[in-house]
C-alpha cells in the first residue's frame, strides 16, 4: 500500500525516491516529455565570416575554427543557455548539436537535478549566414587604421640578422596575420598596414621589448566627411634586432649582451669587465656589428710580448696574433680573444 506521506509524479505516479526525484511534482522520465529543460527558439540564425569562419555572438565577432555544426552549438550555448531561459532548480545545462540536415538540426541537452543527470531531445531549425566580418572585409578593400613602420638601427649595408629575426618574429604573430591589411618590404625597412590601432601598438611595443628599439607615434588626417575628421596613426619602430647572449662590436670594443630592456641594452664590457647600460638612442649613433654566440669563437692566449703597439699572443689554437692593446697587460699574463669572421677582439 502506498504511504499517505509519499509523493508521487503527477503524471505516471511512480513514486518519489532517491533516484526518481521530482520537479514541479513530475518524475525526470515525465518532466522531460512535457516541459523543457532550456527554452530554445524555432530557429537559430548562425551569422559566419565568409572568409576567416568566424561567428558573431553577443554583439561581437569571435574567431573560431569549427564547422558550421560547432558553430551553431556555440551561438547556442552561448546566446540561449542563460539563467533566464532555465528552470531554476536545474543546473550545468549543455547543448550538443548532434546532426544537421536540411536546414533541421538534432539537440541533445544534458543537464542536472540535484545528483540525477537529465538529458532530453529536441529539433529545431537553423540558417547559416555568410557575411565577412569588419577584419577581412577592411583587408579586402585595403582599409587601414594604422601604418606600423619597422625600422632597423643599422644602414643597410650591415643588415642581415636583424632582419630575418624581425621578419621571422612577424610571421609568427596571430595578432599581425588576423588584423593586417598590406604588408611592403622597402629598402628602408617593413611597412605594414593594420585595421587595428590598439594591435599595431602593441607589436612595435612587443618588437621593442624583444629586440630593443625606440617607438615614436604620430597623427595623419586622412579625410574629412561632414564635418568630421578622421585621422591614422603611423607608429615608427626603430628596431636593434639583437637578443640576449649576442655580441656587439663597437670599434674595438666588444659588448655582450646581458638583457635587452626595451630602449635600453644590458650589456658587459668584456675588455674591462665592467656591466652598464647603453641606450639605443646612443646605440644609433655607432657603427656596430651583430655576432650571434654560435658565429664567435672565443679562444684563450698568453701575452708574449709587444710588437708594432699592440699585443703578440700566443693562442691555444697554435696560432700567434697581433691585437690592438686595448687593456693594460703584462708578458706571460692571460687573455682571451674573439674571432668574427677574419676580426679578432681582445677581451679579458
Amino acid at each position: 500500500m502506498k504511504s499517505l506521506t509519499s509523493k508521487f509524479c503527477l503524471r505516471c505516479g511512480s513514486p518519489e525516491g532517491p533516484d526518481n526525484p521530482l520537479i514541479e511534482g513530475l518524475c525526470l522520465n515525465c518532466f522531460v516529455k512535457e516541459r523543457q529543460i532550456v527554452k530554445l527558439p524555432s530557429k537559430v540564425v548562425v551569422v559566419r565570416c565568409s572568409s576567416c569562419g568566424s561567428i558573431f555572438v553577443g554583439g561581437t565577432w569571435t574567431q573560431f575554427l569549427g564547422d558550421d555544426r560547432q558553430a551553431l552549438e556555440e551561438v547556442i550555448n552561448k546566446t540561449f543557455v542563460k539563467k533566464q531561459n532555465i528552470n531554476p532548480n536545474i543546473k550545468d545545462v549543455y547543448v550538443e548539436v548532434v546532426g544537421l540536415y536540411s536546414g533541421m538540426a538534432d539537440l541533445k541537452i544534458t543537464a542536472r537535478y540535484g545528483n540525477a543527470v537529465i538529458t532530453q531531445s529536441s529539433v529545431i531549425h537553423y540558417e547559416i549566414l555568410k557575411r565577412m566580418c569588419p577584419s577581412c572585409l577592411s583587408i579586402k578593400v585595403k582599409s587601414y587604421e594604422a601604418i606600423l613602420q619597422v625600422r632597423f638601427v643599422r644602414k643597410q649595408k650591415s643588415r642581415g640578422l636583424e632582419v630575418i629575426r624581425v621578419k621571422t618574429f612577424l610571421n609568427n604573430l596571430k595578432n599581425l596575420r588576423n588584423n593586417v591589411t598590406d604588408y611592403e618590404e622597402l629598402v628602408e625597412g617593413i611597412d605594414i598596414k593594420l585595421n587595428d590601432v590598439s594591435i599595431a601598438r602593441r607589436i612595435a611595443n612587443t618588437l621593442k621589448r624583444e629586440f630593443g628599439g625606440v617607438v615614436k607615434e604620430s597623427w595623419k588626417l586622412h579625410t574629412v566627411v561632414r564635418g568630421k575628421r578622421h585621422s591614422k596613426l603611423t607608429i615608427s619602430v626603430r628596431v636593434v634586432g639583437v637578443k640576449p647572449d649576442d655580441y656587439l662590436i663597437v670599434g674595438d670594443e666588444v659588448l655582450k649582451v646581458l638583457n635587452v630592456e626595451g630602449s635600453e641594452l644590458r650589456v658587459k664590457h668584456l675588455s674591462k669587465d665592467l656591466v652598464k647600460y647603453v641606450k639605443i638612442d646612443d646605440l644609433m649613433k655607432e657603427d656596430f656589428e651583430i655576432v650571434p654566440p654560435d658565429e664567435a669563437k672565443i679562444v684563450s692566449c698568453t701575452v708574449a710580448g709587444y710588437e708594432s703597439g699592440g699585443l703578440k699572443l700566443s693562442c691555444d689554437d697554435g696560432s700567434f696574433r697581433i691585437v690592438r692593446k686595448v687593456l693594460e697587460t703584462s708578458v706571460s699574463s692571460k687573455v682571451k680573444i674573439l674571432i668574427y669572421k677574419d676580426s679578432h677582439y681582445l677581451i679579458l
